[in-house]
């Protein structure tokens, strides 16, 4: 019994629980939390005001040095293009550190909808408050901020945004 009650205290384990409770908080059903962040421009973007005027909307977590995350960007942008006009949009949240590179990433590879980043690399508090280990990394919201997908596959997303 003492071993269970030294082990309650491990770091690695309370750890552990909470990045389980951070994620079961991010599971279809529940509110996306709500941010503030700066366009390349400093302007601030709420996540709020884009989804609350769009049918769908989809935080795409990404980076002009993550090579998964640009080879990506042609496809989304297909899907963009798409479905936008019926009520789809895109937030680009960036886990860049380099203000240039982020900028010309968003130009080459024509990422016109609202970017955002506080080039803090994996410091992210966005990245952070979604449990983001990884990039390119993707969470569906409702026109209510309801998260209605999280992690959704490439092969997903053109049949996922129809609806």
């Amino acid at each position: 019994m003492d071993n269970l009650v030294a082990f309650a205290n491990n770091m690695l384990l309370q750890e552990t629980k909470e990045v389980a409770a951070l994620i079961k908080s991010l599971q279809p059903g529940n509110q996306a939390p709500d941010f503030v962040q700066n366009d390349p421009d400093g302007k601030p973007i709420r996540f709020s005001d884009i989804y609350s005027k769009n049918k769908l909307t989809m935080i795409d977590f990404w980076a002009s040095w993550c090579g998964p995350c640009r080879n990506f960007n042609p496809k989304l942008v297909e899907i963009y293009n798409q479905f936008h006009a019926q009520g789809f949009e895109v937030l680009g949240v960036s886990l860049d550190k380099d203000h240039a590179k982020w900028v010309d990433a968003i130009k080459t590879d024509k990422l016109t909808w609202p970017q955002v980043s506080e080039l803090k690399y994996w410091d992210s508090e966005i990245a952070k408050t979604y449990a983001v280990r990884y990039i390119p990394q993707n969470l569906f919201v409702d026109q209510e901020g309801i998260i209605i997908a999280r992690v959704l596959p490439e092969e997903e997303m053109v049949d996922f945004s129809k609806e």
